[in-house]
């Protein structure tokens, strides 16, 4: 029944987050809001919670960062920083966290705490150009990566796979020497016009980037077979 009712209390906070996002992307053209329980499946939701409490050591739900969570993808950098700023308005002493932009990482993280049930909601505040960066499916997982839960995105390409290779596989396979360019491109994506709405050339260094990410991934377990299931399942990449 406990777990019945935080579910459903977590449903009606989305629901009023929803409605101040709305509020919040008034004027803003194009303006894309989320808002969403941490699973919206009663058995799914229950597990993630209670894993999310094992791996993270929280003792109250209440301190759980993204049991609800959302985003608003809007057109420019510019739309990001006012509704950054509108947020802080709207919630004033309930924001828990603000987490700003960082290096290689555009999106703000805003923390808000829901009057109501004590929930907190994670909210992230990013460009469209961001996304498309991030969660477009333009990499290609090799079939032996059995381990891999994630997307076949650069989001997951790197993050999931590629930051966790050991620091000799990420220098011999050039992960370091790509993260320079790989990181410059992902903070221009966060500071799009609505005059220009992606990064300049931005088509051709994408696809260039795909490549690169792609050949590294392919090259470390084509030498190394079955090198990112052993990562994956925590046994520690070789060299």
């Amino acid at each position: 029944m406990a777990q019945k009712t935080l579910f459903d209390a977590a449903g009606a906070a989305v629901e009023r987050m929803k409605a101040a996002a709305s509020e919040i992307v008034q004027g803003m053209d194009g303006a894309e809001v989320s808002s969403l329980r941490k699973r919206d499946n009663l058995n799914d939701f229950v597990t993630e919670v209670m894993k999310k409490q094992t791996t993270k050591g929280y003792k109250e739900i209440g301190e759980m960062s993204d049991i609800i969570r959302g985003r608003f993808n809007l057109e420019s950098g510019d739309d990001v920083q006012t509704a950054v700023d509108r947020l802080k308005k709207t919630f004033g002493n309930d924001i828990v966290e603000i987490k700003p932009p960082r290096d290689g990482y555009p999106r703000w993280h805003i923390n808000v705490r829901d009057a109501e049930t004590g929930l907190v909601h994670e909210w992230q505040v990013g460009t469209k150009a961001t996304t498309d960066f991030f969660e477009r499916k333009s990499l290609t997982i090799p079939g032996t990566v059995t381990q891999f839960k994630g997307e076949p995105n650069f989001h997951d390409g790197v993050y999931k796979l590629l930051a966790k290779a050991s620091p000799e596989v990420r220098a011999k396979y050039g992960v370091d020497a790509l993260m320079p360019e790989y990181k410059a491109l992902t903070e221009e994506t966060g500071k799009v016009t609505h005059a220009q709405s992606e990064p300049q050339d931005y088509t051709r260094r994408y696809n260039e980037m795909a490549k690169q990410i792609d050949g590294i991934i392919g090259a470390i377990e084509r030498d190394q077979p079955g090198y990112f299931d052993t990562v994956l399942s925590g046994g520690g990449g070789g060299h």
